[in-house]
């Protein structure tokens, strides 16, 4: 799996992606280690030249190290608890319970986030990112036929359903973790 063909293929053509993806052997250390923390890091690297470039935040490396690790951390966990909702919710919509398969259809339609996240180096775009983000939610909704085998007719209101509960878990996640970020005095 080619990192920059992948992300292109699922931004550009996501439902021929999807029938690739679907009969891909892949790993969680593929997933995670091959693509996601790639993007993780490299969306962190970005947002942080941004915050130096364009702000007057003081940037020490011990903040830098503390809000990477945050970072990862977050990134990766998100990903995780995504992927058990998915697989949790799958057969009470007809579809499979198939971690790994919840897991790539996390990870994959994560990438339009990601890739917008990178505009965060100069931080006028990140409104671009957030259209990039949304993005996701239908590369999502592509997948959920394809990746959880769930009926096309109930894939609209799966994906509306992970989208609801995802978006309210990460608000009270990021509302009890708010303390650990940046904060300046």
């Amino acid at each position: 799996m080619n990192l920059f063909t992948r992300a292109k293929n699922i931004i550009f053509s996501p439902k021929e992606e999807w029938q690739v993806i679907a009969q891909e052997n892949l790993t969680l250390t593929d997933l995670y280690f091959n693509y996601a923390l790639i993007f993780i890091f490299a969306v962190f690297i970005a947002s942080s030249f941004g915050l130096v470039l364009f702000s007057n935040l003081p940037m020490t490396s011990n903040l830098l190290a503390r809000q990477l690790i945050l970072s990862a951390l977050m990134g990766v966990g998100s990903l995780f608890v995504m992927a058990y909702i998915v697989d949790f919710l799958a057969p009470r919509f007809g579809g499979e319970a198939d971690i790994l398969a919840s897991h790539k259809l996390a990870v994959f339609s994560s990438t339009p986030g990601w890739v917008g996240g990178l505009l965060s180096i100069f931080p006028p775009a990140i409104i671009l990112g957030l259209f990039l983000s949304l993005y996701g939610i239908y590369i999502f909704y592509l997948g959920v036929p394809i990746i959880k085998k769930i009926p096309q007719e109930k894939a609209v209101v799966f994906t509306i359903v992970v989208t609801l509960i995802t978006i309210v878990f990460f608000s009270l996640i990021s509302l009890l973790l708010s303390p650990f970020f940046v904060h300046i005095n």
